[in-house]
C-alpha cells in the first residue's frame, strides 16, 4: 500500500463547507492528514473534528462559527488565531488542549457571552484575548 502524505492543502474558495477531516485508507493508498490546512474565505463554520496531526490551520475572517470537538485533541497544534469574525463557538471545540498550547482570539472577553458555556470545558490552553493578528507568535 502505498503512504501519502500531504504537507498542506488550501480549499479553493468555492468549498462553502468542510464537515470533517480524517484519515483516508483503501486497499492500494493511504492519505494522512496534512500538517497544515488553508480553509476557504467563503466557508461560514469549521465542521467535524479534525485530526490529531494537524500541525497549522490558518482561519481567514469570514467563518462565523466553529462546531463541536472541531479542534479536540489537536495535541499537535501549537497555537490557533481564531478571527473576530466568529460569532459562535459549540461545546468542547478545544478539549484536551493543553497548557503548552494557545488560542489567540481576535476578539475580546466579552465577545465570547454568547457561546457555548461548554466552549472551552477541559481546555487548559492559554487564552490571548484582543489579539493583533499582525504580530508575530512564535
Amino acid at each position: 500500500m502505498e503512504l501519502i502524505k500531504l504537507k498542506k492543502i488550501k480549499y479553493p474558495n468555492t468549498v462553502e463547507k468542510l464537515l470533517s477531516l480524517k484519515n483516508y485508507t483503501t486497499g492500494y493508498i493511504s492519505v494522512q492528514t496534512p500538517d497544515e490546512i488553508v480553509l476557504s474565505k467563503n466557508m461560514e463554520s469549521v465542521s467535524g473534528e479534525f485530526v490529531q496531526d494537524l500541525i497549522n490551520i490558518k482561519i481567514p475572517t469570514g467563518i462565523t462559527t466553529i462546531d463541536a470537538w472541531a479542534f479536540s485533541s489537536c495535541s499537535r497544534m501549537k497555537q490557533v488565531v481564531i478571527p473576530k469574525s466568529i460569532q459562535y463557538i459549540d461545546e468542547c471545540a478545544f478539549y484536551y488542549w493543553t497548557s503548552d498550547q494557545t488560542i489567540y482570539f481576535e476578539c475580546s472577553e466579552e465577545d465570547s457571552k454568547n457561546w457555548s458555556p461548554n466552549w472551552n470545558e477541559h481546555c487548559d490552553a492559554k487564552i490571548v484575548w484582543n489579539y493583533n493578528s499582525n504580530e508575530v507568535t512564535e
